[in-house]
């Protein structure tokens, strides 16, 4: 494996549990490894022990349930995908993991993972935020439940507790609405989003009533705009309308990051993606 690097094997939940507090920060969770052994191979981490989480079958798949999905941390990406309910309840989820890297990562990475890596363009991640999902945390201490949004505080970094690890993700589904997830990367094939959004849109009567979005890679973290939101809700589901949200969260990107060399190409691309999101779900063809 890496040199120094022990490996355990925990077979239970709540073996896992008390490993992660006996081993604190000298301990990390192993899930797909797509990323963290990358990690390892960059910057060695001698005395270090990876738990591997292979065992723990009761985190892997989709359930309905209570008017949410379940969805447990080690679900491959690719399982996601391809899950009738994701694909029919959480379309956003399910179109982010079906474009996450290649085919074998998306068959070896997890849900879980992804998020816990916190990398500012995780697909992943910019999906669950638009849905308002909900990530299930414990330890031997107990169990509890926040939002996917705050759980990731800042890239590459969440608000774990170093004895936490994440057991499943409670992701409500779409409703009557429609829910969409766009990515723009370098190149088609094996790209790193250079921007990403997802959202949820509920129409009625030809205007929309409901609008959650989120944008991934133009700002430290994934989060939802609400400014955007706000400009949607209540007008005419139209192209002028995704477009003005379009335009909204392009300036609030220069807020939150500033004027950067890669500004002049993200602002217009950035208005482009939200602009092409919203029209997906809304369910209207991108006009002139």
């Amino acid at each position: 494996m890496i040199p120094g690097v022990r490996v355990a094997r925990p077979a239970t939940i709540q073996d896992a549990l008390r490993m992660r507090a006996d081993l604190g920060l000298a301990g990390r969770p192993l899930a797909g490894g797509t990323d963290l052994l990358i990690e390892l191979r960059r910057r060695p981490a001698p005395g270090l022990t990876l738990m591997d989480l292979s065992r723990l079958d009761d985190l892997r798949g989709v359930r309905a349930e209570d008017g949410t999905l379940w969805v447990g941390a080690l679900t491959p990406h690719e399982d996601v995908a391809r899950s009738a309910l994701v694909r029919e309840r959480a379309t956003a989820l399910a179109s982010a993991c079906g474009e996450v890297g290649s085919a074998q990562v998306r068959n070896r990475g997890t849900l879980g993972g992804n998020v816990a890596n916190a990398s500012p363009c995780a697909d992943g991640v910019t999906a669950l935020v638009a849905l308002g999902a909900e990530a299930e945390v414990a330890s031997v201490r107990g169990t509890r439940r926040l939002l996917v949004e705050d759980l990731v505080e800042r890239p590459y970094r969440t608000g774990l507790a170093p004895d936490e690890l994440i057991l499943a993700f409670h992701v409500p589904v779409q409703g009557r609405g429609a829910s969409a997830f766009v990515k723009l990367g370098r190149r088609d094939a094996l790209a790193i989003a250079r921007i990403n959004a997802g959202c949820v849109v509920e129409v009625a009567e030809g205007r929309v009533v409901r609008c959650l979005l989120a944008v991934g890679s133009v700002m430290p973290r994934t989060q939802r705009v609400r400014e955007a939101e706000d400009a949607v809700t209540g007008a005419p589901a139209t192209n002028d309308t995704a477009r003005q949200a379009g335009d909204v969260v392009a300036r609030r990107m220069v807020e939150v990051s500033g004027v950067r060399w890669s500004t002049p190409y993200k602002e217009p691309a950035v208005r482009a993606v939200v602009a092409r999101v919203l029209l997906r779900a809304m369910g209207i063809r991108e006009g002139p």
